[in-house]
Parts: structure tokens; C-alpha cells; sequence
């Protein structure tokens, strides 16, 4: 392979981001500079990295105060991850009920709408058929952890961007996404913490869709970005 060839290799995600951070040295420093001279998709995410890397330390943005939980919505009717957290639980209760029939009663009783479901109507198919639930806003990682520890099973509202991009242009998009609207548009189950002080600590969630449920475990850090954008709302089956 000719240097010609080579150079048209974009950078991975890893190395892009050493490049605006200024921790990429050596041979791979220059490949990367001399790489984005050529590239205009590259050049252009490490230009916009760098500007709102500015902005953040600059201009920082203050968050209106005000009740963040009516004005968010889990985007249920897209994705329908709150029905399916919610039979999740319903079925460890012992209720056996389909998505569909689901999908009716919170449609009658107009908790579920196109643009999804207002956090403040999450858990309501469960008191629907009498499960108790108990909803917070502003919860802390106590909080959490108190409910775990009471053997509860705890829904939360995240912004599912943060958690599950793994390119550096999605990444790039969430954290542009961020300075204009945090907004949460998914559902997990928390299942259990590991938390042991350091780097490693991580929080291991229940992901539920119409293929089943898979368990995730993600790092604390980045769980805590990914649940702000709901205000730390969490619903607690009590």
C-alpha cells in the first residue's frame, strides 16, 4: 500500500478524539494532521469538536429552573419502551398482557401520544392494575441505591444517545444535541450497582424491547450523563 492509499484511511474514533484533546503524538499525529487536510468530513468533526469544546468552557449554559418531568416524554410511541418496561415488571407481578392490549388501555386513558410519554404518566399502566409505584424527580445516586437495596425495581428516564453511541460523529451529534435540549427519549430498567470507589465503577441496566430483555452494564459516569437529561427522574415499583 502506497502512502497515497494509506492517508485515505480515516482515523479511528479513538484517535480523532486524541487529536482535539492534544494527546495524540508521534507517527500518528502527523498521519492524523496530514489526514485532515485531505478529509472534509474528518476536518470539519475535529473543527466542530474544537468549537464547542470553546463554547462549553467560555460560555457555559445555565439550566432554567423549572419541573423537568412534564416537560420531557420517553418517545414511547416510536419506540414503545415504556410499554415494554412496564409488562417487564407487570409479569414479575404475576400479569400476563400483551403490548398490544397495553398500547390500548394507555391510548383510552390518553397517557401515551404521538411525541410519546410525559414521565409524569410512566408507571400508570402499572397502578392501572394495581401495582404502587413512586415517582421522583431530581433522585439522586442514593436514592437509587436505597431502592436497589430494598430489593425495589426502579425505571429511569436517559437520553439513549449518550449511552449507546459508539461512533465519533454520534458522539459529536449528542453533544451538540445537548447544548440546545436535553432530552431523554428511552426507558431501563436499573438492576444493580458495582460501586466500588474508582474508575470501574458501573451500573448494570435492563434494556427491554419486543425481541426480549438484554442486560447492559455501562460505566457510572456515563450512566450519570445519560439519566440528567431526564432531571434524574426515576419510578420506584414500591
Amino acid at each position: 500500500m502506497n502512502k497515497i492509499e494509506k492517508y485515505q484511511i480515516c482515523p479511528d474514533d479513538n484517535e480523532l478524539a486524541m487529536f482535539v484533546e492534544g494527546t495524540l503524538t508521534g507517527e500518528r499525529l502527523l498521519f492524523v494532521k496530514r489526514h485532515i487536510e485531505t478529509c472534509s468530513l474528518c476536518n470539519e468533526s475535529v473543527k466542530l469538536t474544537m468549537v464547542l469544546n470553546a463554547m462549553e468552557i467560555k460560555q457555559p449554559i445555565n439550566k432554567p429552573e423549572y419541573d423537568i418531568v412534564p416537560a420531557f416524554a420517553a418517545q414511547a410511541d416510536r419506540k414503545l419502551c415504556v410499554l415494554y418496561a412496564e409488562q417487564y415488571i407487570l409479569k414479575s407481578y404475576g400479569y400476563s398482557v400483551s403490548i398490544d392490549e397495553l398500547l390500548t388501555i394507555a391510548k383510552q386513558n390518553n397517557w401515551i401520544k404521538h411525541q410519546g410519554v410525559q414521565f409524569k404518566n410512566i408507571g400508570k399502566l402499572l397502578e392501572h392494575f394495581s401495582v404502587k409505584v413512586e415517582r421522583k424527580t431530581h433522585a439522586t445516586l442514593a436514592d437509587l441505591q436505597n431502592a436497589l437495596a430494598q430489593g425495589h425495581l426502579v425505571m429511569v428516564g436517559v437520553d439513549a444517545g449518550e449511552l449507546f453511541a459508539t461512533s465519533f460523529f454520534k458522539k459529536i451529534e449528542e453533544k451538540i444535541e445537548d447544548w440546545f435540549d436535553q432530552h431523554a427519549d428511552h426507558v431501563l430498567l436499573v438492576k444493580r450497582l458495582h460501586l466500588t470507589g474508582d474508575e470501574h465503577d458501573s451500573v448494570e441496566l435492563i434494556n427491554v424491547d419486543g425481541e426480549g430483555e438484554k442486560t447492559l452494564i455501562v460505566p457510572l459516569m456515563k450512566f450519570l450523563d445519560a439519566w440528567e437529561d431526564s432531571g434524574w427522574f426515576m419510578v420506584t415499583v414500591i
